[in-house]
């Protein structure tokens, strides 16, 4: 908009031609066939988001594809108190199933280091990756509804330990590579984890961070862990411990090269992120599986307007909400690149 006094103005518009392409228009069209309306603008478009909210969603579903298992006539089941509303009563989903739905040869994930290394992934190799550190987690007894913890730069390891937990249906957190001991244990102490990933260091504003110490530390403070798998970020074969398993070894040894999805809830938890802790301990905020999953198809692909193909940047730590949306991008079909240190 404009500086100064005045009535805003728009720095930009598109053209008519290039917004009737848009994604955002084109779902505006599926509503009206679906639903005999008439919503020529986006004011139009939310209001009908607004005002028949069931119609909406239930109409997103489809248009988005997501996977899983719902009768297609149940949206929102009302509670005297808003917050246990439940969305989707009786929808089965997976998230990484969701994730992982591309199979050919394109980059799923580019990884950019701020020393010039480059590493990518493409999808079919990323669903090999992926059922592969699943069969490690299920070896390790991860389940339906544990918690698997990471403490990690923001490199393709992250995003794998990711889909591998939430495959099998377990719950996914994570913390910046940055944070102190203390700090790590401030939020991962809480959740009783199962299996820790983490890495041996990490590099930003042209510095080299080790993290071995301090990962070793973490793990000894958290008494349910069955084991901690390290990635080798900074070197081939990472400092280990008692305890402690080397990542890429691990996952070389399991020969499955196709994941399977354990669908849950859509309400099931599935994330857990935190508070900044700046008034007190951090607090657990639990996300479900499905909210993130519908929520994020709908930000990705109407408001960014992401298609398959495209590629996405946004500068995150993997502590970050930001981290988490923008992996996200796997589920449209783009290339999601992570970077690694300083913006500057």
């Amino acid at each position: 908009m404009s500086i100064g006094t005045g009535d805003p103005a728009p720095v930009w518009r598109a053209s008519p031609e290039r917004a009737a392409q848009t994604n955002m228009r084109r779902f505006a069209q599926q509503l009206e066939r679906d639903w005999q309306v008439e919503l020529p603008d986006y004011a139009a478009l939310h209001a009908f988001s607004v005002e028949r909210l069931d119609d909406f969603w239930r109409s997103w579903w489809r248009h988005a594809g997501i996977i899983g298992e719902w009768d297609g006539r149940h949206v929102l089941q009302r509670a005297a108190c808003k917050a246990d509303d439940l969305w989707f009563p009786g929808a089965r989903v997976n998230f990484a199933e969701n994730m992982l739905w591309r199979r050919d040869d394109a980059e799923a994930l580019v990884f950019l280091g701020e020393d010039g290394t480059r590493r990518a992934l493409s999808f079919a190799a990323l669903a090999v990756k992926v059922a592969q550190a699943q069969a490690v987690l299920a070896g390790l007894g991860v389940e339906r509804g544990d918690r698997v913890v990471g403490y990690l730069p923001n490199v393709p390891e992250a995003v794998i330990a990711m889909l591998a937990a939430t495959s099998l249906g377990a719950i996914w957190a994570t913390v910046s590579a940055d944070l102190s001991v203390d700090a790590v244990l401030d939020r991962l102490g809480q959740l009783d984890p199962k299996v820790f990933v983490t890495a041996d260091g990490t590099r930003h504003g042209g510095r080299t961070h080790e993290m071995s110490a301090r990962a070793a530390e973490v793990a000894a403070a958290l008494p349910t862990l069955r084991a901690t798998l390290v990635v080798g970020h900074l070197r081939e074969a990472p400092v280990l411990w008692p305890g402690a398993v080397d990542w890429a070894r691990a996952l070389d040894a399991r020969p499955e090269r196709e994941p399977h999805f354990v669908r849950v809830a859509f309400n099931a938890p599935g994330f857990i992120l935190f508070t900044s802790g700046t008034t007190g301990k951090p607090k657990c905020l639990t996300h479900g599986v499905g909210g993130p999953l519908i929520q994020f198809a709908k930000e990705l692909r109407l408001h960014a307007d992401l298609r398959p193909g495209d590629r996405l940047l946004r500068l995150s730590a993997t502590g970050w909400m930001i981290w988490n949306w923008s992996t996200a991008a796997l589920g449209v079909g783009a290339t999601v690149l992570l970077y690694e240190g300083s913006a500057t």
